[in-house]
C-alpha cells in the first residue's frame, strides 16, 4: 500500500509514496538531490514553476551541481519553454550560468505527445506524474528498477532532441 506523502527521510526508504500537491515534491525533491551524486534527468511539460522554479529546489540543485562539479550533470527536456524563458524561471538561469553541468533540450516532434513528467536522481529515486500538467504523482527515493525504466524513456527523446539555441544564452 502507498504512503501518503510526509516529510522525507530518504536512507534507503524502499516504498513508494503519493503525492497530491505541487509544494508536496519540493521536500522529496531536495531530499533525492542530497542523497543524488551523479546524474539528475528532469522530463517536464513547461519547466513546471510550482516544482523547479522553487528557491528551495534551485538551491538544492546549485548545490548538488557545485558539490559535484567533476562529475555532476544534469539534463533537462522541456515540451513547452517559451513562458519560462519569457518571464523568468531559477532553473533556466542556473543552467545558463553552469553551461557546462547543465544541458536543456526539446524532445524533438515525434515526442510532442508525452503527456507526463518526472525527475530521476542517479539510477535509484525517481519523482513521476502521468499527467504532466496535474499535480497527482508518485515517487520513490530508493527504487533502481522504476528509476531505469524512467531513464531508458529519458534516454530514447533526449538521443533524438535538440539542444535549445535560446538557453545557451550567457546570463550577464
Amino acid at each position: 500500500m502507498e504512503q501518503s506523502s510526509t516529510p522525507p527521510n530518504p536512507e534507503f526508504d524502499t516504498d513508494p509514496f503519493a503525492l497530491t500537491r505541487y509544494s508536496e515534491y519540493i521536500p522529496h525533491a531536495c531530499a533525492m538531490l542530497e542523497q543524488c551524486g551523479r546524474n539528475v534527468n528532469i522530463f517536464t511539460q513547461n519547466f513546471d514553476p510550482a516544482i523547479l522554479d522553487n528557491e528551495k529546489f534551485s538551491d538544492a540543485l546549485r548545490a548538488f551541481v557545485v558539490g559535484n562539479s567533476r562529475i555532476a550533470r544534469v539534463r533537462i527536456l522541456v515540451q513547452r519553454p517559451e513562458t519560462a524563458i519569457l518571464q523568468g524561471h531559477r532553473l533556466v538561469e542556473l543552467a545558463r550560468k553552469l553551461t557546462s553541468m547543465i544541458e536543456i533540450r526539446r524532445p524533438a516532434s515525434q515526442h510532442a505527445g508525452i503527456a507526463d513528467a518526472f525527475l530521476t536522481f542517479d539510477n535509484r529515486a525517481y519523482l513521476h506524474r502521468e499527467l504532466g500538467d496535474r499535480p497527482e504523482g508518485k515517487g520513490c527515493h530508493d527504487d533502481s528498477l522504476r528509476t531505469l525504466e524512467l531513464i531508458r524513456r529519458f534516454d530514447e527523446v533526449w538521443s533524438m532532441s535538440e539542444p535549445e539555441a535560446e538557453f545557451r544564452r550567457l546570463g550577464l
